[in-house]
C-alpha cells in the first residue's frame, strides 16, 4: 500500500521502508556488479544516500523486494531516481568497494567474508556456525549454513582480516569493524579464539571502534577479555522477547541457556563496557509488536541499548514465508525505542553509520517535531568520534591497570593518572629553579650542578616517577648538557661509544615493532612474492641484508623475526619444517652479512675504529670502511642467493600448498 510506505516526505520514513521492504528493479540495474554487493549467500543490497544524507543498504532481487512500492526508475552516472505512489526522488549510489574481488594472499575473495557498507566494514573471522552442524539447532531466519558449518567451525587466518582491513582504508574511511561470531560447542562459544584476532585489529584501527556480535558465553570471564583486548561495543541478541516464541525461532540459543544466559551476559557486559556500547537485538515482526515493545523496556532498564531489526524473509529458510511487519507497526515501536533511550540517558550515538536498520538516533527523525541536539550533533561528528575513541582507550587502560576494580569516580582516577605528569613537572621545575640559582659557598658550578643531578636522580629512583631505565639515561644525559664533564668523559665512565649507538638503533626498532609494522611488512612482502618459494627465501635473505647497511643487525634481526613468525604461520608450515628453517636462517644469514657493509650495521665496525684510534691515534673513515667490506659483502650474498634458491626449489610444492 503506498499510504504505508511514506514515501519521501520523511527521511526516516523513506529509509524504514527501503531498509525493510526493499527495492524493486523492473528494468534491471545498468552495470550490476558495480553496484551490487552480496550481504549473505541469499541477499544482495544496494547501498545509497538520501539527499538527507541518511546512508541505506537496501535489499534486492528477492520475491518481497519485487513487491516494494518503491522501484529503482533511472540510472545516470552515480545518481539515480526512484519512483513510489507518483513521486520521484534522486539518490546517490554508492559503488561497491573494489576490494571485494582483491584475494587474500591465500587466495581467499575479500568479498567472501568481508562487506563494507559506508563506513562500516562487516567481518566473518569463522567459517561458519556450528548451530548448523546439528539438525534443527539453526535459527529459523538464517541463511549461514551456506558457508563451512562444522560442530566447532574454524577461524580464519587473522591475517586474511588485516589484509581486508587495509585493503578497505585504502579505500575510504571505517569507523567501526563489526565482527561476526558462530556458536561453538564450548563455554566460550569460541570468543577465546578471538582475542588476539581483536588485539590485532586493535593495532590496525587505532581510536575506531570495533563491535562484535555473538552468542552467549557460559564462561562471563572472557567478555572481561575481550573487552581487555580492545573491544568497544558487545552485542548479544535476545531476537524474540516471548519466551515460547523464542524456543521456536532459536532452538540453538533455546538450548544454550536461552534467554537466561543472553541477559546475565549482557548485565555482565554492562558492568565492563561503557555506557551505550552493550546491544542486543529485537527482530520487528517475529512476535506481537507489544511483546517487542515489552523486551525494549526489559533490555532498557538493565542499562542495554535495544536495536530493532525489521523481519526480512530469507529464500530457503523456515522463515521464508513468514508475514513481513507493516510499516505503521515498526515506526510505532521505532520511535517507542527512541523515547525509551531519551527518558534512560542511555547513550545510543555509538550504533551508526548501519544503511540496514534505523539507528536509535535515527529513529527521532521519524516525529518531524523533533530535531537533533546539540549533544547528538557533537557525537556524529568527527572530533566528537576521535574523543569517544580516545576515552575507550583511556577506560580500557584504566580498568586493566586497576584489574577491573573501578570503585572511585572517573575524575578520581583520572587525577591518580595525571599525578605522576603533575609531580614531574614540579620537579622539573624545581631543577631549572636549582642550576639557574647562585652557587651555595665552596661550591663550583659544575661540583653544583652535578649535586643537583645527582639529588634529581635519587628522587625519581625513590619514587619511580619514570623508569629506572630512563632515569639512569637522564643522568647520564644531563651531565654533559650542563656542562659538567664532557660527553666523551661521561660516556667512558658507562662503555664505549659504540654501545650508545647501537642502544640508539634499538630504541628505533622497538617503536617500529610496536607499531604494528612487522605485520604490515609480512604482508607486503607475501603479496609481493606471491608463490614462489625462491623468491621469498631470496627477499628474506637481501632484505635484511639492505637494511643491516643503515641498523645494527642485531635491531634488524629483532624487527624481522616477527615478520618471519607471521610468514611462518601464515603458510601453515609445521614446527621444524625445512623451508620454515630456512626463512629464519635466511633472514639470520641476510642480517649478519649486511651488517658488515657500512659501520652503521653492526658493532664490530664502531668498535673496530675505537680501537684503532686508542691503540695507534690513526682512523678510518665511513667511505673507507665500505669499500673495502662491499665486495666481500656483495660475493658473499650471491652465494648464499644461489644456496637458498636451491633449497627453494626443493620446497616449492610444499611452499605451494602452505602446508608442506
Amino acid at each position: 500500500m503506498v499510504d504505508d510506505l511514506h514515501p519521501f516526505s520523511n527521511p526516516g520514513r523513506t529509509k524504514l521502508a527501503l531498509v525493510s521492504r526493499g527495492l524493486a528493479l523492473p528494468n534491471g540495474l545498468p552495470e550490476a556488479s558495480r553496484w551490487l554487493a552480496q550481504t549473505n549467500a541469499a541477499e544482495s543490497v544496494l547501498d545509497l544516500r538520501l539527499p538527507s544524507g541518511h546512508f541505506c543498504s537496501v535489499p534486492v532481487g528477492q520475491p518481497y523486494t519485487e513487491e516494494s512500492g518503491f522501484s529503482l526508475v533511472s540510472v545516470d552516472g552515480n545518481k539515480a531516481v526512484l519512483a513510489c505512489g507518483g513521486e520521484q526522488e534522486t539518490v546517490e549510489l554508492i559503488q561497491a568497494p573494489a576490494f571485494y574481488k582483491q584475494r587474500t594472499r591465500k587466495g581467499s575473495r575479500m568479498g567472501s567474508f568481508a562487506s563494507l557498507h559506508d563506513k562500516l566494514l562487516i567481518l566473518q573471522p569463522f567459517m561458519g556456525c556450528g548451530f548448523f552442524a546439528n539438525l534443527g539447532d539453526a535459527c529459523a531466519y538464517c541463511q549461514y549454513d551456506s558457508m563451512l558449518n562444522e560442530a566447532e567451525p574454524p577461524l580464519r587466518d587473522p591475517l586474511e582480516l588485516v589484509e581486508v582491513v587495509v585493503a578497505a582504508l585504502a579505500e575510504r574511511d571505517i569507523d567501526t569493524v563489526y565482527l561476526y561470531n558462530g556458536f561453538s560447542p564450548t563455554d566460550d562459544v569460541g570468543l577465546a579464539k578471538l582475542l588476539p584476532v581483536i588485539a590485532l585489529l586493535r593495532r590496525h584501527l587505532g581510536q575506531r571502534q570495533i563491535a562484535l556480535e555473538t552468542v552467549a558465553p557460559q564462561d562471563l570471564t572472557v567478555i572481561d577479555a575481550l573487552y581487555a583486548a580492545g573491544l568497544d561495543i558487545f552485542v548479544c541478541n535476545v531476537e524474540v522477547f516471548d519466551a515460547t516464541r523464542f524456543e521456536a525461532v532459536c532452538p540453538g540459543k533455546a538450548k544454550q541457556g536461552g534467554q537466561d544466559a543472553i541477559l546475565k551476559a549482557l548485565e555482565h557486559a554492562r558492568s565492563i563496557f561503557r555506557p551505550g556500547t552493550v546491544v542486543s537485538h529485537l527482530i520487528v515482526g517475529l512476535e506481537p509488536v507489544t511483546s517487542t515493545a515489552d523486551g525494549m523496556e526489559a533490555l532498557v532498564s538493565k542499562g542495554v541499548v535495544p536495536l530493532l531489526i525489521p523481519f526480512r524473509p530469507l529464500p530457503n529458510t523456515p522463515l521464508a514465508q513468514q508475514t513481513i511487519p507493516t510499516l505503521d507497526d515498526i515506526e510505532a515501536v521505532l520511535l517507542q525505542q527512541y523515547a525509551l533511550l531519551e527518558s534512560s540517558n542511555i547513550p545510543s550515538h555509538r550504533l551508526r553509520d548501519m544503511g540496514r536498520v534505523l539507528t536509535p538516533m535515527e529513529s527521532g527523525v521519524l516525529d518531524s517535531s523533533r530535531s537533533a541536539t546539540l549533544a547528538t550533533r557533537w557525537s556524529s561528528s568527527p572530533l566528537g568520534r576521535k574523543v569517544d575513541g580516545w576515552l575507550d582507550g583511556f577506560r580500557r587502560h584504566l580498568r586493566i591497570k586497576t584489574k577491573g576494580k573501578q570503585t572511585q569516580p572517573i575524575h578520581r582516577l583520572l587525577f591518580t593518572e595525571i599525578a605522576p605528569f603533575i609531580a614531574l613537572m614540579a620537579l622539573a621545575m624545581a631543577f631549572v629553579w636549582g642550576v639557574n640559582s647562585d652557587t651555595p659557598q665552596g661550591l663550583s658550578t659544575a661540583a653544583s650542578d652535578a649535586l643537583l643531578v645527582f639529588f634529581l636522580c635519587l628522587i625519581l629512583w625513590v619514587t619511580q616517577l619514570l623508569p629506572l631505565p630512563i632515569t639512569s639515561l637522564l643522568g647520564l644525559a644531563l651531565l654533559p648538557v650542563l656542562g659538567v664533564l664532557p660527553a666523551s668523559t661521561v660516556f667512558a665512565f658507562f662503555g664505549n661509544p659504540a654501545v650508545f649507538f647501537i642502544l640508539g638503533a634499538f630504541m628505533l626498532v622497538a617503536g617500529v615493532m610496536q607499531s604494528g609494522l612487522s605485520e604490515r611488512l609480512a604482508l607486503f612482502v607475501l603479496k609481493k612474492t606471491g608463490n614462489s618459494s625462491k623468491r621469498l627465501l631470496i627477499v628474506m635473505l637481501l632484505l635484511p641484508a639492505l637494511m643491516a647497511f643503515v641498523m645494527p643487525e642485531h635491531a634488524v634481526a629483532a624487527l624481522f623475526l616477527p615478520i618471519a613468525w607471521e610468514i611462518v604461520r601464515a603458510l601453515g608450515l609445521r614446527k621444524g619444517h625445512a623451508y620454515a628453517q630456512a626463512i629464519f636462517f635466511a633472514l639470520a644469514w641476510g642480517a649478519i652479512i649486511g651488517g658488515v657493509a657500512t659501520l652503521l650495521g653492526g658493532a664490530r665496525g664502531p668498535l673496530a675504529l675505537a680501537l684503532v684510534g686508542e691503540l695507534t691515534g690513526k682512523s678510518f673513515s665511513f667511505m673507507q670502511w665500505s669499500l673495502a667490506a662491499l665486495p666481500l659483502v656483495m660475493g658473499v650474498l650471491v652465494c648464499g642467493s644461489i644456496t637458498f634458491v636451491a633449497h627453494g626449489v626443493a620446497c616449492q610444492a610444499g611452499y605451494a600448498s602452505g602446508t608442506g
